[in-house]
């Protein structure tokens, strides 16, 4: 797994603790990263369908799944870089966003836009954004669970539930988190886990697995727990396609050791990190995401005002919420390649080092 390629950051934050923020970040990670949705999918969106325009990207016309060189050629169009230098994440999701959307379709193995994509080429972003996310989770083009590849026997018979029900139900599930405040991922997890009547991934968990299929099903009692197959499954839809979007601003480290829900799996020792988003920490719902989710009539960016206030909700009753305003300093579009290296905010690590 590749760290956070700090160019992908599109907000600064200073040490909290030199700050006198009280955010308990409670995850293995030396390094998290902040970064801004809105800043980076508005822009990214548009470079993406003039980048589709030019004809250049490749996908399978079969499973619609962009090719490594489409892959290597929206990641130099995003604005801020992918979200992991080496491992695409919003790279790979943004050609299968445009074809569940309807901007674009697969023709002879090359991606082109379609009618409404020239359409949205000049229409307000925002709407586009919108448009495909309401798309993904009615059109989604791929089962986001085949993006979790550690979990094996995927593809067998009856393995899975179907994935539209619960992709709808992630999505009401994040459209329901605190506007604005910070929400660390372990009390969105319990949320959904409480909540009924909830949903399943695994029709069959028997036919599911780490590294062999007799020994390490994840049908034995505790191998198959909620974040551990449901969790990874609201990862994928949360980080890959809603975090792609800017729905939310993100709180990301290295994925690597981040998370040990599944260590004592049978055969887990080899597995560094059960998913490529296990690295995510928390989330905030921003003004764009309140905006594709109809909580608000239309999208007004939010104001980069380069402070941060205490977070610390206790109230409302949404457990774990954390309220905060940006520090980045920059103007509106946030910075980009090229801009100095996002502080980090410190995790559990660098507490543990600090006590006698």
């Amino acid at each position: 797994m590749a760290a956070p390629d700090p160019a992908a950051a599109a907000g600064t934050l200073d040490d909290l603790a030199g700050l006198g923020v009280v955010v308990d970040v409670d995850v293995d990670v030396d390094d998290v990263w902040i970064r801004e949705g809105a800043t980076l999918a508005l822009p990214d969106v548009l470079a993406v369908l003039r980048l589709c325009a030019g004809g250049r990207l490749r996908c399978s016309e079969k499973t619609k799944r962009p090719a490594a060189t489409a892959v290597g050629l929206v990641s130099e169009v995003l604005r801020g870089g992918d979200f992991y230098d080496g491992d695409p994440i919003a790279a790979y999701a943004w050609p299968l966003l445009l074809q569940a959307g309807g901007l674009a379709e697969v023709a002879g193995s090359r991606l082109q836009l379609t009618a409404k994509g020239r359409a949205a080429s000049t229409a307000p972003p925002e709407r586009t954004i919108r448009t495909l996310w309401t798309r993904w989770i009615s059109h989604a083009v791929i089962d986001e669970m085949s993006r979790v590849e550690e979990i094996k026997g995927q593809r067998s018979a009856r393995a899975l539930t179907a994935a539209g029900p619960r992709r709808r139900a992630v999505g009401q599930a994040l459209a329901a988190c605190p506007p604005g405040r910070w929400l660390r991922l372990d009390d969105l997890f319990a949320v959904m886990y409480r909540s009924k009547p909830g949903f399943s991934v695994a029709r069959d968990p028997w036919k599911l697995y780490l590294v062999d299929a007799e020994y390490a099903s994840l049908g034995y009692a505790g191998f198959g727990e909620w974040p551990i197959i449901e969790g990874r499954y609201t990862l994928a839809v949360l980080f890959e396609y809603a975090g792609t979007l800017g729905l939310f601003d993100l709180a990301y480290g290295d994925a690597e050791g981040a998370r040990d829900d599944f260590r004592d799996n049978w055969g887990a020792d080899d597995i560094d990190a059960l998913s490529r988003y296990d690295g995510l920490v928390a989330i905030r719902l921003n003004r764009l995401g309140t905006y594709v989710f109809g909580l608000e009539p239309a999208y007004t960016p939010e104001v980069l005002d380069g402070d941060l206030d205490d977070a610390n909700s206790g109230t409302g009753g949404s457990p774990g919420a954390q309220n905060g305003h940006r520090s980045d300093g920059g103007g509106a579009g946030g910075p980009g390649r090229g801009a100095g290296p996002p502080h980090r905010l410190r995790g559990r690590r660098d507490r543990d080092a600090d006590r006698p």
